[in-house]
């Protein structure tokens, strides 16, 4: 993980009273609510997105998995890499749609 996400992590747990230990830290940023979703590769037993959370002012994006069977994607053997958190910024983009009418 980016030290900077990092230290942002850890200042943000101890304003909150929380643990600071690696897992702690993942926990926070899995936990908090997604703003962001986007389908990122398709496999056989999972599916994975890129998410992207606001934790206290920044934004931190991540990939991490989806079952598409019964069972979590880690008894299937996905494996989340915290190298995948980066920091993101926001970018608006007009987009077009096209509705039918008749």
């Amino acid at each position: 993980m980016n030290q900077k996400i990092k230290n942002h992590l850890i200042e943000y747990c101890k304003k909150r009273g929380l643990e600071t230990d690696n897992q702690s830290l993942l926990d926070v940023l899995l936990e908090e609510d997604t703003i962001h979703r986007k389908r990122h590769e398709i496999h056989r037993h999972w599916d994975e997105y890129f998410y992207v959370v606001e934790i206290d002012g920044m934004l931190i994006g991540y990939i991490n998995a989806e079952s598409t069977g019964d069972l979590i994607p880690e008894e299937m053997g996905y494996k989340f890499d915290t190298d995948m958190i980066c920091k993101v910024r926001k970018r608006e983009k007009i987009m077009t749609l096209y509705d039918q009418i008749d």
